[in-house]
């Protein structure tokens, strides 16, 4: 019996003192919750970087490079605003209109703006809730230059694979095959001509037209401004065949009188099938440049081209060479 009542209150001993553990670790984190609610409603300063975007800076001039373009602010707010502004992931950025700029050096063109005079629109960004107190560097200077234009040549960055037996039928048009560009001076000397993008096609059996933007990586570095922005163009594709025709050899001049070893050469040439029966062999004429080549008897020369239809590919000549003999 005494073990029975021994044991019941040791029970209620232990119940006790874990109600008594209980209440104390309620107590505790409801303290903790009201201290931590009283700290953060107090005033707190940080500092926190936020990207510049400036606006509207003189028409009649151009920037030169790059600007400092992150600020450091120092914020006071409740402490709570300050830890969800670090928590959060939106990025700190701020737009300025310069309205106004003062020159440091007329010969540099270089101009400086004075960040404390746009404290008010600052913290219009920032929102009521923050407290602009300082801002670091207060200071931005900007080098400017005069605008400058001329035209610049397209080239055009395209890659064309026909299907076996097609062909382009002439070089790619496109246009604009020149571009209208304004930058600086310094810059826009040293441009020879302004790139496309890539594009390659593969497999190509019909002709098609399209549209490719241009090559802007220097944009943003040399703030280059360009007239249009997409250059177009048209690829024409047709079906050809090859061929072959034979053709002696003349000399040139036409007054001097030759003699080729062999006497008679392979012409193998590619030509639209809708071209087909407008070649002869009288479309063609070769020579050998007895001025180039000298006069000698005996020679070795190279067989040239003389005529051919515009229209026709000459893909080779056998033999390319021929032995030739001035006649007397």
């Amino acid at each position: 019996m005494a073990t029975i009542i021994n044991t019941e209150v040791k029970e209620n001993i232990k119940t006790a003192s874990t109600n008594k553990l209980a209440v104390f670790i309620v107590f505790f984190i409801i303290s903790f919750v009201f201290w931590v609610l009283n700290y953060l409603s107090n005033d707190y300063t940080s500092s926190y970087y936020y990207k510049i975007k400036f606006e509207q800076f003189p028409t009649n001039k151009i920037l030169v490079g790059k600007p400092l373009a992150t600020v450091s602010l120092k914020l006071r707010a409740k402490g709570f605003k300050l830890i969800k502004k670090n928590i959060s992931l939106s990025e700190n950025k701020i737009s300025l209109k310069v309205e106004s700029m003062k020159m440091v050096n007329s010969l540099e063109n270089t101009y400086y703006i004075d960040l404390s005079k746009y404290s008010s629109q600052i913290s219009t960004m920032i929102g009521p809730d923050y407290q602009l107190v300082d801002i670091s560097p207060d200071t931005i200077f900007f080098k400017f230059d005069n605008y400058y234009s001329r035209k610049i040549p397209v080239k055009l960055n395209i890659e064309i694979n026909p299907k076996k037996q097609y062909r382009l039928s002439r070089e790619i048009v496109f246009k604009p095959d020149s571009l209208l560009v304004s930058g600086t001076r310094r810059v826009l000397d040293t441009m020879k001509f302004i790139n496309t993008n890539y594009r390659k096609y593969n497999n190509i059996d019909k002709s098609f037209i399209g549209s490719i933007s241009i090559n802007e990586e220097l944009t943003n570095d040399y703030n280059l401004f360009y007239e249009v922005h997409n250059v177009n163009y048209n690829c024409e594709i047709e079906k050809y065949t090859e061929e072959k025709c034979v053709l002696n050899v003349v000399g040139v001049p036409s007054n001097i009188q030759i003699q080729t070893l062999p006497e008679m050469v392979n012409v193998y040439y590619k030509v639209n099938i809708k071209d087909y029966n407008k070649v002869s062999s009288n479309s063609f004429k070769l020579g050998v440049d007895i001025v180039k080549f000298g006069n000698k008897s005996g020679n070795i020369a190279l067989v040239e081209v003389l005529k051919k239809p515009d229209f026709v590919e000459i893909t080779r000549i056998v033999p390319d060479r021929v032995e030739y003999i001035i006649k007397k």
